[in-house]
């Protein structure tokens, strides 16, 4: 199932952010994973991801990851919250830089 969500279809997963887990990690916080992760049912149907708390502030109110040491560990289901969060953030920036020009814009008119 490693193919779940593909990292060239959303940039927003950078490597260096969104780390998936190894076999042997996953194996040995496999009971831990389980017990964090209330949609998942048996290890192998999902990957997991090790995610710096703050970038999943929503999944970790929701108690719906596994957190140790300052990172959560998504499974792959869950990163479409993640998605959903990190665009919103981007949007709002977004529309902060923006505004000035749009009254730039009108005031032109």
């Amino acid at each position: 199932m490693a193919g779940f969500f593909p990292r060239s279809l959303f940039p927003i997963l950078k490597p260096d952010v969104f780390i998936q887990i190894p076999k042997g990690e996953k194996e040995a916080l496999g009971p831990k994973l389980l017990a964090g992760s209330r949609h998942v049912k048996d290890l192998n149907d999902v990957e997991f991801y090790k995610v710096p708390f703050e970038k999943a502030l929503d999944l970790v109110s929701q108690r719906s990851v596994f957190l140790s040491k300052g990172f959560v560990y998504v499974p792959s289901t869950e990163l479409g919250s993640l998605i959903t969060s990190q665009f919103r953030l981007n949007l709002s920036k977004s529309l902060v830089v923006s505004e000035p020009l749009v009254h730039t814009l009108i005031a032109g008119c």
